[in-house]
């Protein structure tokens, strides 16, 4: 995913430069709602924004396990008949592309918790929903 500007500056993609290394699921598509901060994606697509403080969207698959990706690298190719070339491409990136979602998903559990200890939630009695 091609970062914008200023993608770098936002909680979760801090220290990611010009691109995320992930694996793009073909023929997937999301729209971001109009007051979204478009922080990747293609001159023809949106893969990566943010919504308000705390809600993220995000195409490709950071989520996959090495297992997963293998399987999903077999899918493509029998579905798209991808070349063996295409296919080791994709596979020496694997390494960058797990270290990516690692520190993607970590950056997001743990804002998540901090977000959650911050601002306490309350329920539609003004009654706390976790301890503060």
């Amino acid at each position: 995913v091609e970062l914008r500007a200023g993608a770098h500056e936002d909680p979760l993609l801090e220290g990611f430069e010009g691109r995320l290394p992930v694996v793009r699921v073909p023929s997937n598509q999301i729209e971001a709602p109009p007051t979204s901060v478009i922080l990747g994606g293609t001159a023809r697509a949106t893969e990566l924004f943010r919504f308000g403080e705390s809600a993220y969207g995000l195409l490709p698959h950071v989520e996959l396990t090495p297992l997963m990706f293998k399987v999903e690298l077999a899918r493509t190719l029998a579905e798209n008949g991808t070349s063996a070339a295409a296919v080791a491409a994709v596979e020496a990136e694997q390494e960058a592309q797990q270290a990516a979602a690692f520190r993607i998903m970590d950056r997001f559990l743990s804002w998540s918790r901090d977000f959650v200890l911050d601002r306490p939630l309350v329920s539609d009695d003004d009654e706390p929903l976790v301890p503060t």
